[in-house]
């Protein structure tokens, strides 16, 4: 895993997961993980919506135009619309998850 402080994941850590799991070249764990991450890319700017079964869903929303305030000395500014991804967990990962 990564040597910060965060338990963040990369994508290198995922190859190297894989490579020692499943005997999968790291190049071409690399390559998958690019790959599978393109999939959900363009599957979100296609359709705005991607369900993974067993996983979650990732939905693509536009967030509206507003006003914005700079915390530390007050400035007031508009914050731009914007397109955002948003992540629902699926009832059965809720579940995994809940049972530690």
């Amino acid at each position: 895993m990564s040597k910060d402080n965060r338990d963040n994941i990369t994508k290198k850590d995922l190859s190297k997961i894989i490579n020692s799991k499943y005997g999968i070249p790291a190049l071409f764990a690399e390559k998958f993980i690019d790959n599978f991450i393109s999939i959900i890319n363009s599957s979100l700017i296609r359709n705005k919506i991607l369900k993974i079964k067993g996983f979650g869903t990732f939905k693509l929303v536009q967030k509206k135009e507003r006003r914005g305030r700079n915390p530390k000395n007050n400035d007031l500014y508009l914050i731009k619309k914007r397109n955002v991804v948003t992540f629902k967990s699926s009832n059965i990962l809720k579940d995994k998850i809940n049972k530690f």
